[in-house]
């Protein structure tokens, strides 16, 4: 079991008030997707969620005590190809953390088919404005309720 308080929170990964968040909203066990693996995310969420983790850069498999799909990037997004194969279809909670680097997330808004209507999504680094009106997209799209964070850490819920 890991040490919350040995963990570098912030930098490039989420902040500690964002797992907090998550783990007072979902119970322990709680089917999560991540989007694009880190070492702070997928290290806590590894532990506290049942987790499955898409990564496009090999470097980044298999780091973590969870489920890893790899898939390259194809068409501006990950390759969808490998996401229809391999995804569940009984997720409760998907976060959006990649792919790497600003505006690269935005290929989801065209691969909605892959996810069930009942999932609640996190969208993390909404500081940046391509990430923002990305969840912003998002929830005009699919008619959800969002909400957006930005005490600590930058986040936005759509439910």
């Amino acid at each position: 079991m890991i040490e919350l308080n040995d963990i570098n929170w912030g930098g490039s990964g989420i902040e500690k008030c964002l797992y907090d968040f998550l783990i007072n909203k979902f119970p322990k066990g709680t089917k999560m997707l991540e989007f694009g693996g880190g070492k702070v995310s997928t290290n806590v969420f590894s532990n506290y969620f049942n987790l499955t983790t898409v990564e496009e850069d090999l470097e980044w498999l298999n780091i973590f005590k969870n489920r890893y799909i790899y898939a390259p990037i194809k068409n501006d997004w990950y390759d969808n190809e490998i996401l229809s194969k391999e995804l569940d279809n009984d997720y409760q909670v998907i976060f959006v953390d990649g792919p790497l680097g600003e505006g690269n997330r935005v290929g989801l808004l065209n691969n909605l088919n892959l996810f069930n209507e009942n999932i609640t999504w996190v969208f993390h680094d909404t500081y940046r404005v391509s990430e923002k009106n990305l969840a912003t997209e998002f929830s005009e799209k699919t008619n959800k309720k969002i909400t957006f964070y930005s005490e600590c850490d930058y986040w936005a819920i759509v439910e």
